[in-house]
């Protein structure tokens, strides 16, 4: 057989070489790109697998005892058993107590080629601040593998993983969690793809999805925002809407009624699913919205990362992907929509938290439409070379 070699916009040559997942409801997913996601009853399975591996316990400080364990390394002893902080937990503990558990000088004391005397002083500042710790109960959640996740306030209210993925599924049955990211057992993040039947027929490249995410530890929100994925390179915009109810941003704090919370969420879903095809014209529009003659696509990423705050790493993957996309479709040259694709393409390579920040801001990009790309080209004029080339770092 001959191999297929792509001319021209290569991305139209990958759409129309691809096999999608059309008997499966998704036109737009790519067969093999469906077979990384999950069907949710799997996504469930999977957190409540996780959940097996918690240990949450509702305890005063002065229940820990702080040791330097046979390795040389500064640990809390709880019920005989040893445990070690994770980076994040630091953070809660120096929350917990702020004035005399400086985080930083932890994590500090605890990484890399630190020794026994380090871990000393680490406990010896730990046993301080519990001197004047004024005895309140806190919900502390470990894991069995022997660390600490999170020492939090006793109001923090857990919303369980698992519960909030049957809520999805009630409502969204045959949905797919794509993106999933299972670095952080305690923590939800992923994209449920929508089947095709609950959208209308555009004939477009791009499918519906809902970009979800929760923490059992309190990194982020209980939240729920409508989105748009590319056929093509599985990028997404999330879009940060806020007609009606159409983003959901719940607190982990105080009683939680969870009937009420249920109703308000599968309320809320049914009316994002329609928010997809608003998402998709908008962000089509973006493809007429060309760079001004005058001006160089450099500055403009440029300007993006300063707008966004992208790290070093981050400006670095996004000046690649650019160069990826407009590769691959002709409209993604010197575009507003060759921009937004290039963020949601970096995106994928960046933590968890902050590919999340990305798909967000390139959502509001959508959102602003003409506006934002007027404003975005506006700045990216003032820049001088010297400055597009620190920012890339060229």
């Amino acid at each position: 057989m001959a191999k297929l070699v792509p001319s021209g916009n290569q991305g139209q040559f990958v759409k129309d070489n691809q096999v999608m997942a059309v008997e499966e409801g998704f036109k737009n997913v790519n067969q093999s790109w469906l077979q990384k996601t999950l069907p949710l009853d799997k996504a469930i399975e999977k957190c409540n697998e996780l959940e097996k591996e918690c240990e949450d316990h509702r305890i005063k400080l002065k229940d820990f005892k702080a040791e330097v364990n046979s390795k040389g390394k500064f640990c809390l002893i709880l019920k005989d058993k040893p445990y070690t902080f994770t980076d994040y937990a630091y953070g809660t503990a120096s929350v917990r107590m702020p004035k005399k558990f400086n985080q930083t000088l932890a994590r500090n004391l605890d990484e890399g080629e630190c020794d026994e005397k380090d871990a000393q002083l680490l406990k010896a500042m730990w046993e301080n601040a519990v001197r004047y710790d004024d005895g309140s109960t806190y919900l502390v959640r470990t894991r069995t593998n022997g660390t600490i996740r999170a020492i939090l306030s006793d109001e923090y209210a857990i919303i369980n993983n698992a519960w909030t993925l049957e809520l999805f599924k009630e409502v969204i049955p045959e949905g797919r969690l794509s993106h999933a990211r299972y670095d952080d057992p305690d923590t939800l993040y992923g994209n449920i793809l929508i089947p095709d039947k609950f959208r209308k027929e555009n004939g477009d490249d791009y499918g519906g999805m809902v970009s979800i995410g929760n923490s059992e530890i309190g990194k982020r929100k209980l939240s729920s925002t409508p989105g748009v994925f590319s056929a093509i390179c599985f990028n997404g915009a999330i879009w940060d809407y806020t007609k009606g109810e159409s983003v959901i941003a719940k607190r982990h704090r105080g009683k939680i009624d969870l009937d009420e919370l249920r109703t308000m969420i599968i309320t809320n879903l049914n009316e994002q699913i329609p928010l997809c095809d608003e998402v998709i014209e908008k962000f089509l529009a973006t493809r007429s919205m060309k760079l001004e003659s005058k001006l160089n696509m450099k500055s403009v990423l440029a300007q993006t990362v300063e707008d966004a705050r992208f790290t070093n790493s981050e400006s670095e993957k996004l000046l690649e992907s650019y160069y990826v996309e407009k590769t691959e479709r002709d409209s993604n040259k010197n575009s507003f929509f060759g921009l937004i694709n290039s963020i949601t393409r970096a995106s994928q390579e960046f933590s968890s938290d902050r590919e999340i920040m990305a798909n967000s801001f390139a959502g509001g990009l959508i959102r602003g439409g003409e506006k934002s790309w007027e404003k975005i080209q506006a700045r990216a004029r003032q820049l001088s070379v010297a400055d597009v080339d620190r920012i890339l770092s060229l």
